[in-house]
């Protein structure tokens, strides 16, 4: 049977069994490293509500503490290793506030559960007192005078801003002050009353909308200077007695406290042995937890250890548990309560074969099992450990979900724009014109021969920015045909491509496929393999792959997401689907090391199944590729990981069900063909890293299936970007706190002639660092060598070209140089980017300028731009041109580029779009198409929304809106996070309520008539029935121009003037009331 159950602590009651004394050392031998430790001492902590001290000798071990006492919903304090500093750099704000935060409420004298490495309680603390003046701790529903906040965020360092958009920054606007914590966590909206914190609220930074409620939160508020000034405080003098260390594994402890006092260049770093004599001055009791017997007087055998090694199969890890401790009461535990499905519906296939085991499930966060044996024998595993990984990031709080950023609507005075009538022009900002007590703004565009025109901003949407190629576009001619005239050839060429693209979808439907079953018990095992929980992203490209993979047509779906974004496993469960039907699955690859990297990735997913896992590169020697070649033909191997080497005639499969291709742009002309041949013969999903803009997915969306991944795992961290000059020192003290920390380095040299001159330049740099170098032009062995080596951590620094770019994956390896990182495109510097911040480590990435300086200034903002943007998902924002031409090119073809940059980007997806409506005869009216004149104007005040650009975005996304409760959404969203709307932004939205509505009764146009309301539609019965209650008179009547009809509404006298007229519209059109 199974059984689910609360979480509660494995080892509760277990601490009074062992009748510890309430004083002196003790030494326990026994238990399963740190799991054992934080469930002890979480069991300590409530049984004698005393302080607990848990030292471990990792950062890690620390975090994973933290991991077990957070999933038993328990208030822990994790004292945070700052990273190792110099004097010109700041300590990290999320570390210093966490110790900061522990130092504050050690002051409040209630008992505490507090984890910390060894280095961490090595570096020295502010007092109490300085913890309570710099670190503000804001509750709902305190006092606190906005005034003096706003003060000490300024003098803290924090920027006034209109909006906040970055760490660091604070917006006030009435009783509302918006902050973004410097220490990077997410962004606050604090609602004062008075002077009364009246709520707290997250802030959806796309939107700007108010988020989750919180009923708490903690502020940095230490200027510079005091951030900069060594402390020189020990964290054990301050904590609440009676206090109880529990230190883990001493001699691993001094050890490595001993490797940080011999590299730590700050002096306020205490040595191991001036700790450990804290440690036992001020606790009362001193337990030893270590593998062996220690030197403590009194020595307890704990009844708790490690599991033996278990097969990698769930289901065998089960019947070996169960014959080996055939008494034993089995518990699986997962981290998240939604895998408890998932997981147990493999048990329950286990326990069906077993009718005498006994399994339950709970949801808790265990690192590793344990047998205990404590009044009768528990075997406590994790569903990870039966599955055979070991690495389990703690679970983090993510940034969230966030909208596909449309580039096209952050318009700067000076750029290029295109208006759909008149062609190209420059964008010279806003400006506000009055006339008499009216105002209304206008973009103001600049044409050829100085020309200037002003576009009111309510109808902003005929206003595109420009996105084309790195030559600045031709201005187009106000009133001119030869905008009109290139326009109508680019339609023509739009259509063509429509046509062809239509055609091809009609075959693919028609063209018998495989129809894949649907999930089986394997499937299910298989999926429940995944170590993480899946973001909304993943689940929602892998149902559609099934979908495809069902239907009885060859599946073409293209799934593309950031570096890191989960798109592989969306790969690994197709794959796994289609061998498991009995078919071969070929994974096509641009690059050996990625390659390489698949391979490990598909062989350690499928441990465990009985499928065969081959790779072809030219890694493998020409015999081992023949008995490849020959075993694949036969039908013998299941997945065949290679580069283009799979394209090659004398690669034969016996039956191939799908194929996988990562970045296939990579891959050149001449292999285009062979994947054509590739199509017609399986299905194929296609995975890339270049962004996808929401408008082309749009206009994409029916005739290439696309699935898109936004949304960054919750384990992801952004890499902290920054530009220097090349100075040798700064590179040293790079590389020495990633090795003191236990990491590994990138260092990206992409020149073979002297990569061999910089790696021995390094090791002279940093004699303690093992060194190695890797490029494309090594022999195939000796650059998997270095691989390997690299990968299982036996080499601190990689000196390498741009081979690392695609897919290579070192959870450890968290800081890159980039050398002359100006002679790089943004695209490639992205890529790069993503290959450290892989793990919970904090990353960084420097961008190296060239010894005499950058001459090119586009290249130098170039680099700015990638440091500004380094937030996960950056890759939809920073790839304006590098990436989002390359997506146009990689959907459309190349001979589509010319096209696009004669009309611009945005353009030319909508004359896409609108030939594909009409080629399959789709009579519809573009809501951007409806025009509404009723003879009044909303607008937004600049007082309301002070900056330009969010202004313009508000107007711009309004006019978006396609449905009355996007419009009610964004309104919302507004309110939320500016307040009230004034009257002319409640009236903008009512207009926008009526154009929405009229358009989806297919109306081109509401035009105010004298004392009528004019619409004018190819449906004008429905239009009819729907103002049939509006108070007035209705008549039909035809239009001069075919296939339209007219509906003339004359209001009721008691309707009033134009705004009652606006709100009768609003009622009538949709069923939702226009006005507050």
């Amino acid at each position: 049977m199974t059984d689910s159950e609360a979480r509660t602590n494995p080892l509760d009651q277990f601490d009074a069994s062992l009748r510890l004394p309430n004083s002196g050392i003790v030494g326990l031998t026994g238990g399963c490293g740190v799991t054992t430790a934080a469930l002890l001492a979480e069991s300590l902590h409530r049984s004698s509500k005393s302080t607990i001290l848990l030292l471990t000798a990792h950062h890690d071990e620390a975090e994973e503490a933290i991991a077990i006492w957070r999933s038993l919903q328990a208030h822990a304090f994790h004292f945070a290793p700052l990273d190792p500093i110099s004097p010109d750099v700041l300590p990290n704000a999320s570390a210093l506030t966490s110790r900061l935060d522990t130092v504050r409420c050690a002051g409040e004298g209630a008992p505490m559960l507090v984890a910390a490495s060894m280095s961490a309680l090595m570096q020295g603390c502010m007092s109490v007192d300085e913890a309570r003046q710099w670190l503000v701790p804001l509750k709902e529903g305190q006092d606190c005078v906005p005034g003096e906040l706003v003060q000490r965020l300024a003098e803290a360092g924090y920027h006034r801003t209109a909006i906040v958009s970055e760490p660091g920054d604070f917006a006030l606007r009435g009783d509302v002050v918006d902050l973004f914590p410097a220490s990077g966590e997410p962004p606050v909206r604090l609602d004062f009353f008075g002077d009364e914190l009246e709520s707290i609220r997250g802030i959806d930074l796309d939107s700007m909308a108010s988020a989750e409620r919180k009923k708490s939160t903690s502020l940095l508020l230490a200027p510079q200077e005091i951030l900069k000034r060594d402390a020189h405080g020990q964290l054990v003098d301050f904590l609440p007695g009676p206090t109880t260390a529990i230190l883990l594994e001493p001699l691993d402890l001094v050890e490595r406290g001993r490797s940080a006092f011999d590299r730590s260049a700050v002096r306020s770093v205490h040595g191991p042995p001036r700790v450990l004599e804290a440690i036992l001055n001020q606790s009362t009791l001193q337990l030893e937890i270590s593998r062996s017997p220690g030197t403590a007087e009194r020595q307890l055998q704990w009844p708790n250890s490690a599991l033996p090694e278990l097969p990698s199969e769930p289901s065998d890890a089960l019947s070996f548990l169960h014959r080996e401790f055939p008494a034993a009461h089995v518990t699986v535990y997962v981290e998240a309560p939604a895998e408890i499905t998932r997981v147990q519906r493999v048990i329950d296939g286990v326990v069906s074969a077993n009718s005498d085991l006994q399994i339950k499930i709970a949801s808790l966060r265990l690192e590793r099992g344990f047998l205990s044996e404590f009044d009768r024998q528990q075997i406590h595993v994790p569903w990870h450990e039966l599955l055979g990984r070991w690495q389990r990031p703690p679970r983090s709080f993510g940034l969230g979900s966030a909208r596909s950023l449309d580039a096209f609507v952050e318009m700067e005075p000076g750029d290029y724009v295109v208006h759909r009538e008149h062609g190209i022009s420059q964008y010279l900002g806003l400006e506000l014109r009055r006339d008499g007590d009216d105002e209304e703004e206008f973009l103001i565009l600049l044409f050829y021969g100085g020309t200037r025109l002003a576009v009111p901003a309510v109808k902003s949407e005929l206003v595109q920015k420009y996105i084309g190629g790195r030559v600045a576009p031709e201005l187009s001619s106000y009133g001119g045909a030869r905008w009109k005239k290139k326009k109508g050839k680019v339609k023509d060429a739009v259509r063509d491509l429509a046509a062809e693209l239509i055609r091809v979808q009609a075959v693919r439907e028609s063209t018998p496929g495989i129809s894949f079953p649907g999930d089986t018990e394997w499937q299910h095992q298989f999926e429940a393999g995944f170590p993480f929980v899946e973001t909304e992203d993943q689940l929602s490209a892998i149902e559609a792959v099934k979908r495809d993979m069902s239907k009885p047509r060859p599946m073409d779906r293209l799934v593309c997401g950031d570096v890191g974004f989960g798109k592989t496993e969306v790969a690994l469960r197709a794959a796994f689907k289609a061998v498991e039907s009995g078919r071969q699955v070929a994974v096509l690859v641009p690059t050996t090391v990625l390659a390489e990297q698949h391979l490990r990735s598909f062989r350690e997913r499928f441990a465990g199944f009985p499928f065969r896992i081959e790779g072809l590169s030219r890694f493998r020697s020409r015999d081992e590729a023949r008995s490849v070649l020959k075993a694949t033909a036969k039908g013998e191997v299941d997945v065949l990981v290679g580069t283009h080497r799979l394209l090659s005639k004398d690669v034969a499969f016996s039956d191939l069900g799908l194929v996988i291709i990562d970045e296939e742009q990579r891959f050149g002309v001449e292999h285009k063909q062979r994947l054509l041949e590739l199509r017609a013969l399986a299905d194929v999903l296609v995975l890339t890293a270049t962004p996808i803009p929401r408008t082309l997915h749009m206009s994409m969306m029916e005739l290439r299936d696309i699935s898109t991944l936004t949304t960054p795992p919750v384990e992801r961290r952004p890499v902290v970007t920054e530009v220097i000059p090349c100075q040798l020192p700064r590179v040293r003290r790079a590389i020495q706190r990633e090795m003191e920390r236990g990491g590994q380095v990138y260092i990206l040299h992409n020149r073979v002639q002297d990569i061999q001159e910089v790696a021995n330049e390094i090791s002279l740099l940093v004699p303690e660092a093992s060194v190695s170098v890797g490029h494309g032009q090594m022999p195939a062995g000796e650059l998997d060598n270095v691989m390997r080596s690299f990968v299982q951590g036996k080499c601190d620094v990689l000196v390498s070209t741009t081979i690392i770019e695609n897919g290579l994956d070192v959870p450890r390896a968290n800081t890159m140089i980039v050398r002359n990182a100006s002679r790089f495109g943004l695209a490639q510097l992205h890529q790069l980017r993503g290959r450290v911040g892989r793990s919970r480590e904090r990353a960084f990435c420097y961008l190296m300028l060239p010894e005499n300086g950058v001459e090119d200034p586009t290249a130098l903002e170039r680099l700015r731009t990638l440091e500004r943007y380094s937030m996960l998902g950056a890759g939809f924002r920073i790839a304006m041109r590098d990436l989002e031409i390359r997506g146009a090119g990689n959907l459309l073809g190349p001979e589509q580029s010319g096209h696009i940059l004669t009309v611009g980007y945005e353009m030319y997806c909508q004359l896409l779009e609108q030939a594909v409506s009409e080629l399959r005869q789709e009579i519809s009216i573009d809501h951007l198409s409806t025009s509404v004149d009723l003879g009044v104007r909303g607008g937004i005040p600049v007082a309301w929304i002070p900056v330009d650009a969010r202004r313009l975005d508000v107007y711009r996304r309004i006019a978006r809106s396609d449905t009355p409760d996007a419009l009610h959404q964004l309104r919302n969203d507004l309110s939320s996070a500016y307040g009230k709307l004034p009257r002319r932004t409640k009236l903008l939205f009512d207009l926008a309520l009526i154009r929405v509505s009229a358009a989806q009764l297919n109306v081109s146009a509401v035009v105010r008539d004298g004392q009528n309301v004019v619409f004018t539609s190819t449906r004008p019965e429905q239009l009819r029935d729907r103002l049939m209650k509006a108070p007035g008179a209705l008549r039909l009547v035809d239009a001069k121009h075919g296939g339209f009809k007219e509906v003339w509404y004359r209001p009721a006298k008691r309707v009033g003037d134009s705004l009652q007229v606006v709100r009768t519209l609003c009622k009538h059109l949709d069923a939702t009331e226009g006005a507050e």
